[in-house]
């Protein structure tokens, strides 16, 4: 084809079946460009449309379509292109619709292929939600509804979306029990009226949510059940997972259709746009930058590392940082089915950036430091030196759980009344610590760093204070001793512990 100027338009027609979030980041990166490409995008509803970019080079149908009109829309999108590539990144769970697209490429000849979403990310499910008793696994909506059928009582939280809600009318007091968080949009609202819900019950919000949303959520309906589908990270799978360990909630699990997970022509994400887009890989930054991640894993135990630090380790080619810190990081990669990566053993910035220079063929690299980033941490003067040259990294900072807020809160202590210091790797006169608050929290780095915080309470007048040490905490065999400082400082601990102390 040739275009104003007689000239032959090289530009590609893709048409994507989307409705999902890899539709919609697919259609963003190609825009992003100077990628010769057109896109045609069909989506279910008005709502989806509205999340996509506006573009001249992209156009959009809204509705469902069947096998029949599909093979119409691609014959037409044909009739002036000799090239035109399918794109199916509709949800896993959109059996039939799948199943339609195939049918219509391979009627019109038209290459197809499948973007899958890695729906196993989080094999281990027993261990991120506490146990297996935790977690119901069912294969489909209507087998949710009937374990549901045969509880009596307790608030239920339906996430599985509108389309199947009637599915769950039969559950013994379904209007006062069931909770349906849909998307914020007739459609969603109209299934969730049909299924008997009103008011409060209907939650209408656009997804994917992060953990501390759907916990809250939880929290607010009262929730002793929580129906989702294993829809992966892009569906905010592992979020889901999370917040219902720590709300104590039951996890019904709908498990992904076989013929999805069975289908073999499906290629990730990034193989669809390295392909479609060599020089865009999700992933690199920009312009070719590399990204890291800056990442506070909390105190060491699996259970304590955010939903967002663990993408971020399995996003990751190689994971940096000092010793201990990278073996804890490695466990928890462990934990989520995924198999070991190079590693690279170093808490020195010049090194680490050196290091990261000299070794092109990682592109997304995880930095990890214990607890919270910004608190006493080292990950202040990396980020300073990666955020010199922005012309060659990206940064991006997860934020952990510090351990000095950990031994607080399983203390019971208002965090707000603590005074917070550090010894790791620094000096600090308990004096000047006194001064400011009876009540402090220091990370010491030594075991010498204890007697020493011992000894100077009883020289400066407190030898009935409180000392508290939290020693490996959040492992399985934490310790958390407590006494005077006479007694404290004749006991051993761990080298990286956590001192509280309570003048009176």
């Amino acid at each position: 084809m040739k275009d104003k100027g007689g000239k032959e338009n090289k530009t590609e027609r893709l048409l994507i079946f989307g409705g999902t979030t890899e539709g919609r980041e697919l259609a963003e990166v190609l825009l992003s460009g100077e990628a010769p490409y057109e896109l045609h995008i069909c989506v279910t509803s008005a709502y989806a449309a509205k999340l996509l970019p506006a573009d001249e080079r992209l156009s959009i149908h809204v509705g469902r379509l069947d096998a029949d009109e599909m093979t119409a829309l691609i014959k037409r999108l044909k009739e002036d292109r000799k090239a035109l590539l399918c794109i199916d990144a509709t949800h896993p769970y959109a059996v039939e619709a799948g199943r339609n697209i195939r049918e219509a490429c391979k009627r019109t000849k038209v290459k197809y292929e499948r973007i899958k979403r890695d729906t196993k990310a989080f094999g281990n499910e027993e261990k991120a939600t506490g146990g297996e008793s935790s977690i119901i696994y069912v294969d489909s909506v209507d087998e949710a509804a009937e374990y549901l059928r045969g509880t009596k009582e307790g608030n239920i939280f339906i996430a599985t979306g509108s389309k199947e809600l009637v599915k769950y009318r039969d559950i013994p007091d379904f209007e006062k029990r069931a909770f349906a968080r849909v998307l914020p949009n007739r459609e969603g609202i109209e299934s969730c009226e049909r299924a008997g819900l009103t008011g409060k019950h209907i939650i209408a919000m656009q997804g994917p949510f992060c953990e501390e949303i759907n916990y809250a959520l939880l929290m607010a309906s009262d929730a002793e059940y929580m129906v989702t589908k294993q829809s992966g990270d892009n569906g905010g799978y592992a979020e889901k997972l999370y917040a219902a360990r720590s709300a104590g909630v039951k996890l019904i699990v709908v498990g992904t259709p076989t013929e999805y997970e069975k289908y073999p022509q499906g290629k990730s994400f990034e193989e669809i746009l390295s392909e479609l887009c060599p020089k865009k890989r999700k992933g690199s930054a920009d312009g070719g930058r590399k990204l890291v991640y800056i990442v506070g894993i909390g105190p060491g135990g699996v259970e304590m590392c955010t939903t967002k630090a663990v993408k971020a380790l399995k996003d990751a080619d190689v994971i940096i940082g000092a010793e201990r810190v990278v073996e804890a990081a490695k466990k928890i990669e462990k934990t989520f089915g995924k198999e070991d990566k190079p590693v690279f053993i170093s808490y020195k910035p010049e090194e680490i950036t050196h290091f990261i220079d000299t070794h092109g063929e990682y592109r997304r690299i995880a930095m990890v430091y214990s607890g919270d980033i910004g608190f006493y941490s080292g990950a202040r003067k990396l980020s300073e030196l990666l955020e010199a040259s922005p012309e060659k990294y990206k940064t991006v900072r997860i934020s952990g759980i510090s351990s000095p807020v950990y031994l607080l809160n399983k203390l019971s202590v208002d965090i707000t009344k603590v005074f917070m210091s550090s010894m790791h790797g620094k000096k600090q006169e308990l004096l000047e610590v006194i001064r400011k608050s009876d009540r402090f929290c220091i990370i010491v780095g030594d075991k010498k760093d204890i007697q020493k915080i011992c000894d100077d309470l009883i020289r400066l007048g407190f030898p009935n204070a409180t000392v508290y040490v939290g020693e490996k905490l959040s492992y399985p065999d934490e310790r958390i001793s407590a006494g005077t400082p006479e007694k404290i400082r004749n006991m051993e601990f761990d080298r990286l512990s956590v001192v509280y102390v309570e003048l009176s």
